[in-house]
């Protein structure tokens, strides 16, 4: 994740490359969330939804990640999908599901109960997998003998969040807190201080990693110009 801001509209300064080329993701990003929203719209005059659950997951997660939340399409399209394939998230899905909803003025108590529920099966911080397509094959894959090419020159705090599932960590915490300050049922503040309780013992340095990573997470975006 990172910040990403557009350039201010001061003609008299020169724009530098970098300024430049993040205009150009903004305006990549604008009219991709934008064709998202399409999609739902048209998912949901369907009788029946049946998209992978990586999908739902991903798009919950880029809608509230850039202040895009459109609780109608979620209710009628993505939770639907959740909660039936549930049982099939791996544990990016499941962090980021629960970071999303925690994000939420209104809480679907019963699904975030399903994905409280899911992450007691995970392992977070050691999931991770590299794997690399098999010569001359596009279907079988085997595992990267080596670090991922892109880890070789990461800080140890970047490998940590990246390359060993750190990030995944930080999110699933952040949603858990934010989802506690909420009203919610008895029953499901035991299971998320549980799984709280959890993540700092199995995580010590969480508290700390998280007061410091959580504040670069919120994208500051401009709508880009069509």
């Amino acid at each position: 994740m990172m910040n990403l801001k557009a350039t201010a509209g001061d003609s008299s300064k020169p724009v530098s490359g970098e300024d430049q080329y993040f205009d150009e993701v903004n305006t990549t990003i604008g009219k991709s969330l934008r064709t998202l929203e399409e999609m739902l719209y048209a998912l949901e005059g369907k009788t029946e939804v049946n998209e992978p659950v990586a999908f739902a997951t991903n798009a919950l997660f880029a809608l509230e990640f850039h202040q895009r939340s459109n609780p109608k399409y979620y209710e009628s399209v993505l939770f639907p999908i959740i909660k039936s394939k549930a049982d099939y998230l791996h544990s990016e899905g499941v962090a980021s599901t629960l970071w999303a909803l925690g994000q939420l003025e209104q809480v679907d108590e019963s699904l975030v109960e399903t994905i409280v529920d899911a992450a007691a099966d995970k392992k977070f911080g050691s999931e991770n997998t590299y794997l690399t397509h098999k010569q001359y094959n596009l279907d079988e894959f085997t595992p990267v003998k080596d670090n991922h090419f892109s880890e070789r020159t990461a800080s140890p705090e970047v490998k940590s969040l990246f390359y060993q599932d750190g990030i995944h960590v930080v999110e699933l915490y952040d949603g858990v807190k934010n989802l506690l300050s909420k009203p919610l049922s008895s029953q499901l503040t035991d299971k998320l201080n549980t799984l709280k309780h959890n993540i700092e013992e199995n995580h010590p340095s969480i508290r700390d990693t998280h007061s410091r990573y959580i504040a670069s997470t919120v994208p500051v975006l401009e709508e880009a110009a069509e």
